[in-house]
């Protein structure tokens, strides 16, 4: 049941262990039994908050670089029908 159950409803690769064993050590050394129980949900927000300002940035910068090769290959394009 560990090995067929396991994998199919908790991954881990969701969160980030750095940050989540970061966090419960501040938060443990703050405010001790309450802040080593609040962690880790504050662990999964902080990360899909840096998620959500990262990836419209990458998918930016990718959806930039698609349309400038596009161009390019429309420019070389006319140049060749000149020739």
């Amino acid at each position: 049941m560990e090995f067929y159950l396991e994998p199919r409803l908790y991954t881990r690769t969701r969160y980030w262990r750095v940050l989540v064993l970061l966090i419960m050590l501040a938060m443990t050394d703050a405010f001790g039994l309450l802040g080593l129980l609040a962690s880790p949900p504050l662990a999964t927000a902080l990360q899909i908050w840096i998620n959500n300002l990262l990836i419209p940035a990458y998918q930016a910068r990718k959806r930039r670089r698609r349309l400038e090769r596009g161009a390019c290959q429309a420019g070389a394009g006319a140049h060749a029908d000149r020739g």
